[in-house]
């Protein structure tokens, strides 16, 4: 069945910045598509918010509140997954963010800041996780035709070795009993791709989450958006070294509506701005962007690797105008 591929059942995903907005939003959509999520940020409140949203989905979630611009700490998200869940497939970097300033006011400083939080802590995670990814893909994944059932049993086989107490007991929420998660784990059987066709087998993914100011001109956005740019470019040297194995893609994302955007939300008068300076004429829901993670995660966007996925609403410049005067 082609909704098959869209499923990323008994996978494991990290996603960073997941305690509110896109990155909450991911983590609960990678779980309803089948995946044990491990979730970072610095709120340890909102992360049991968003785990809570996980179980209900079925499946298990490890909560680890973080300061994710130290990048030991991002780099150690890889190695908690496979010591919780036993395996990890799945890597979405959403922590970034830079405050808009005025080209004069951008300092030196600000751009080392903004590279560091939107571009270094990523590669510290996906350099970590590469190891576990690899392992998570196989040898032979290159050409061959994989069925989901085969990997339902992986996932069974390291729901068996953590288990209730194990490595992935203290901080891990956990829904199910063993055998659910295993039945979890193996419900999708059907066969991703069709014999004699090409292979469909699903290397694993990175999602970087980028940002239309990264491909955009537009005044105040200067140290966010050479940031970004440096991010969706280094997705595709992430891509060209990994690959077959390893997939890489971003999404570049344009105004959606989290908390980032609340000064926005609750003025007319910009709101009404925003809308009108987008093709569609609307705000971006958060969900709209985590389905686009989805597919980018799953065999459904297995022939895709080294892409910027524009999730914008169709907009070719900046839908905010800060207002900033000519010099």
């Amino acid at each position: 069945m082609i909704m098959d591929l869209f499923r990323v059942t008994g996978r494991v995903a990290v996603v960073t910045g997941a305690g509110r907005g896109l990155g909450a939003s991911a983590a609960v959509a990678l779980a309803q598509a089948g995946a044990d999520v491990v979730i970072s940020a610095r709120s340890a409140d909102q992360l049991a918010g968003v785990a809570a949203q996980v179980e209900a989905a079925g499946r298990r979630a490890l909560v680890i509140p973080a300061d994710l611009s130290d990048l030991d700490a991002a780099a150690g998200l890889a190695a908690a997954a496979a010591d919780a869940f036993g395996r990890l497939d799945i890597v979405v970097n959403n922590v970034g963010g830079a405050m808009p300033r005025p080209f004069p006011a951008t300092k030196p400083r600000h751009l080392e800041a903004a590279f560091h939080f939107n571009v270094a802590v990523a590669h510290a995670l996906t350099q970590a996780a590469v190891p576990h990814l690899l392992a998570a893909a196989g040898p032979g994944e290159r050409g061959s035709a994989a069925t989901v059932e085969g990997r339902g049993g992986a996932a069974e086989g390291a729901a068996e070795a953590g288990g209730t107490g194990g490595a992935g007991g203290t901080g891990t929420s956990e829904t199910a009993g063993a055998g659910e998660r295993a039945g979890a784990g193996g419900g999708d059987t059907g066969t991703v791709g069709e014999p004699g066709g090409a292979g469909l087998a699903p290397a694993s993914a990175v999602i970087n989450i980028s940002s239309t100011v990264g491909r955009t001109a537009g005044r105040g956005y200067f140290a966010y958006g050479t940031a970004k740019a440096a991010l969706a470019h280094y997705t595709r040297l992430a891509a060209a070294d990994l690959a077959p194995r390893i997939r890489v893609n971003a999404i570049a994302v344009g105004a959606a509506a989290t908390s980032a955007l609340d000064i926005v939300l609750t003025d007319e008068g910009l709101r009404g701005q925003l809308e009108q300076a987008t093709p569609l004429r609307r705000i971006g829901d958060p969900r709209e962007v985590a389905a686009a993670v989805v597919f980018l995660a799953s065999p459904a966007s297995g022939y895709i690797t080294g892409k910027v996925l524009e999730v914008d609403g169709g907009i070719d410049r900046p839908n905010l105008d800060l207002g900033i005067p000519d010099l």
